[in-house]
Parts: C-alpha cells; sequence; structure tokens
C-alpha cells in the first residue's frame, strides 16, 4: 500500500496485490495416445503435468490441449479458454470423440495457465485414430503328413484403422485339448506369407500328436485377439479301403471278407 504524510497526520491507499510470477514454462513433450482407449472412431489423449519447477512460479490453474482437423489445418481447443464445462481443465486426459475419421493422424498440443496466464505450447504430437487389428479368421489345413502340418492363413477383414504388417502363428502343447492356451510361437514364420508349415524337424511337433493352431494380427498398436483355432494332428492320413467288388457268378458284393 501507499501512505501520504503531512505535517498534520498519514492516510494510507487501499491494499493493492502484485504477483510475483511468470507464466508457467512450455511442457516438455506433446500428448499421447490411451491405446486401451483409442481406437478408430475416437483418440484419447493424455499428457503430462507441469512440474512446479516449471510452474512459473504460481500454480497451475488448467490445461488447454487443441487439435487440428486431421488435414494439416488450423487448432482448435478442447479445453481451456473459451470452452464451456472444460475452462479450467486440471485433468491429464481428454478423450475426442467427435469429428474423427478411422486411420487419421491429427495434430494435438497443449500448455498450462497460471494466475499470470498462459504459457507456450507443448511440441506438436500426432496420434492416429486407429487400434489393434480384428481377430483373423481362422487358420485352414492345407496338408497333414508325418513330417507336419501346413498352415493356410487368411488376412483379417479389418485392420483397425493402421495397416497389418505381419502375422504371428501359436500352437498349444498337444495335451489332450485340455485347458486353452497357446504358450509356443512358430518364430521361423515369416509372418508375411499366407501358409506356413510347421514340422516336427523344427517346431517340435510330436507325431501322432493333435494341436490347436490359431494366429493374430499385428499392427502398430499391437497384435489382435487370437483367432478360432484349427485342430490338426501330426500322422499321415488313413489310406483309402479297397472299393468292393462284383462277384458275377453270384450278384453280391465282397468287402474283405464281409458279403454285402
Amino acid at each position: 500500500m501507499l501512505r501520504a504524510t503531512n505535517e498534520i497526520s498519514s492516510t494510507a491507499s487501499l491494499v493493492g496485490y502484485a504477483l510475483f510470477a511468470a507464466v508457467p514454462s512450455a511442457p516438455a513433450a506433446g500428448p499421447s495416445s490411451d491405446a486401451s482407449i483409442t481406437n478408430k472412431a475416437r483418440i484419447a489423449a493424455t499428457w503430462s503435468a507441469i512440474p512446479t519447477a516449471d510452474n512459473g512460479g504460481s500454480e497451475i490453474l488448467g490445461y488447454q490441449l487443441e487439435i487440428d482437423d486431421g488435414a494439416g489445418g488450423n487448432f482448435s481447443a478442447l479445453t481451456g479458454e473459451g470452452v464451456a464445462g472444460v475452462e479450467d481443465y486440471l485433468k491429464l486426459s481428454y478423450t475426442v470423440y467427435s469429428g474423427i475419421a478411422e486411420g487419421t493422424y491429427y495434430r494435438f498440443r497443449y500448455r498450462g495457465k497460471n494466475a499470470a496466464g498462459w504459457g507456450p505450447y507443448s511440441p506438436i504430437t500426432h496420434l492416429q485414430a486407429a487400434a489393434v487389428p480384428e481377430k483373423p479368421p481362422a487358420p485352414t489345413l492345407g496338408a497333414a503328413t508325418d513330417l507336419g502340418v501346413t498352415l493356410n492363413l487368411l488376412p483379417s477383414t479389418e485392420d483397425g484403422g493402421s495397416p497389418i504388417t505381419a502375422h504371428k502363428i501359436f500352437r498349444d502343447d498337444g495335451t489332450g485339448l485340455g485347458p486353452i492356451s497357446y504358450p509356443y510361437n512358430h518364430a521361423l514364420y515369416d509372418g508375411s506369407a499366407s501358409g506356413y508349415t510347421a514340422t516336427i524337424a523344427t517346431d517340435a511337433l510330436v507325431l501322432g500328436t493333435t494341436y490347436r493352431f490359431v494366429y493374430v494380427a499385428t499392427n502398430a498398436f499391437g497384435d489382435s485377439a487370437y483367432s478360432l483355432h484349427l485342430i490338426a494332428g501330426v500322422g499321415a492320413p488313413l489310406q483309402l479301403a479297397v472299393a468292393p467288388t462284383r462277384d458275377s457268378a453270384y450278384n453280391q458284393y465282397f468287402a474283405g471278407n464281409n458279403t454285402v
């Protein structure tokens, strides 16, 4: 406050306040995507709190998250100043549902506000509206011999918005078709071919054993759920029985020692 004094007396002013603080520093990194929520129709953005050492000497009052149009256009605010209901936004995540196109990358940035005002923006990050692929269909049997099993793979019909880059084949342990688990990854499969032969020599299959085979599709967001399984055994198929022959003298058919 200010006090004025003369020979008679002194008078004090009203109390004034001055903030000894600066705006917050720019966040060190831009928003990231929460893969457990983000999919082809929504993007869940998360970010880090501005630490006390960077808050400009005044506590953070809110964060402003911004997104572009997915085509390099202007940013628009999702939270913070001027956004009804989310103006003083202290949460560290926000999910965007409106206007999201499958597979599109959107630019995100954020900044913090204290009593001195808004600080500078974080670096820009690019978040994609995508998720892991849908589970692929079951593999089909190409061949079963006493050396191994040939599997045919079909592509997933839905890539989750991000291109499928590989497939992975798994099998169970072959012990009586008990509780389902697939601990064995066929690492020799290159991930791109439409078929693969698992053999006794290279994949530790056991002659006469029945296995369940599954596979997953992989993109930048991770692995899909397991496909439905194919049950196949390692062993040569049964030979076809000799066709019955006709005895023209008695007009009878013989199949082995049995008269038909």
